[in-house]
């Protein structure tokens, strides 16, 4: 689980690239980290800027998305039906 949330993260500041799926896959990306610094230099060098630009940074955003989920739950308790996912990325 905490390595889909680690993704989504980085996905949502443009830093896809930094997402891999096998293990030794994320060795060479260890290393490559570890040994490239004008890759890690052009990475750093807008990460605050992308990260204000996110959806990670859009409070109001979340914040009505919330509202909305529990106002969907609400509705459907009054109306008798199951507990139901809320889709947090609808909003």
């Amino acid at each position: 689980m905490i390595s889909r949330w680690g993704a989504t993260m980085l996905g949502s500041v443009g830093l896809d690239a930094l997402v891999v799926e096998r293990e030794d896959d994320y060795v060479a990306l260890a290393v490559r980290l570890a040994t490239d610094r004008a890759f890690l230099e052009a990475q750093r060098a807008g990460l605050r800027e992308r990260m204000a630009r996110s959806p990670l940074m859009d409070e109001i955003g979340y914040a009505r998305a919330v509202e909305a989920g529990y106002r969907m739950a609400w509705r459907r308790w009054c109306a008798g039906l199951p507990p139901a996912r809320i889709d947090m990325s609808a909003a």
